[in-house]
């Protein structure tokens, strides 16, 4: 362990490890509420068309062709992209349940 190494005591490396577990966490809700709070996104992902293609391409990506002169459609998917990009580099995985809201209150509820 490079900790040990350094002559770092356990009990430190292990509150240094929560720390760091902690710091993700927060990193990612503050990334995914960034999301959560973008009104355009929301609006757009309570429209039926853009439900339905965004179910498609998580279907399969090859749908995506389907749907690139749809400029609603490309931003959610853009923005997603964006979201999962994130979540992967950092070994969390979402889907679009996680950032999709039903309105004001469930958004208000999700910054608890």
């Amino acid at each position: 362990d490079k900790r040990a190494a350094k002559g770092v005591p356990p009990a430190a490396a292990a509150t240094l490890d929560q720390h760091a577990q902690l710091a993700r966490e927060a990193e990612l809700r503050d990334f995914l509420m960034k999301l959560i709070d973008d009104d355009d996104f929301q609006e757009d992902m309570r429209q039926e068309i853009v439900r339905r293609a965004v179910d498609e391409v998580v279907e399969s990506f090859h749908n995506v062709t389907k749907w690139r002169t749809n400029p609603q459609v490309m931003s959610v998917l853009e923005k997603f992209r964006h979201v999962q990009r994130f979540c992967k580099d950092r070994g969390h995985k979402i889907s679009f349940a996680d950032v999709r809201v039903a309105g004001a209150g469930e958004a208000e509820e999700r910054r608890r």
